[in-house]
This record gives structure tokens, sequence and C-alpha cells, in this order.
């Protein structure tokens, strides 16, 4: 399967609802296999990365 880009995808405030929202579709658009999240808020950080191992 092949991506549209290579370059690197950074998504900073990917805890909040719109951030984890963006991440999901990148992925499901498949833009990038390069997605980097970035949040100060840990926990919320985690839940977004344990949504889209699932």
């Amino acid at each position: 399967m092949s991506f549209l880009t290579n370059d690197k995808l950074t998504i900073v405030g990917a805890a909040g609802m719109i951030g984890s929202n963006m991440v999901q579709t990148a992925a499901m658009m498949r833009l990038t296999p390069n997605i980097c999240l970035y949040d100060p808020f840990a926990q919320g950080l985690e839940g977004v990365v344990e949504e889209m191992r699932h």
C-alpha cells in the first residue's frame, strides 16, 4: 500500500478532540506513514495512541 507522501506530519495538540480526529483522518486517508503527535497533556496523548492501535 502506498502513501501520498513520506514527509513527516506533526499534529500539535493531538490529545484534544480535534487533534485526535486529525490523527485518525490522516491515518485513514493514508497521507503519510510518519505521523508525529505532540501534546503536553501526556495522559490524553496516551489515550489517542491507544485508540490508534485498535
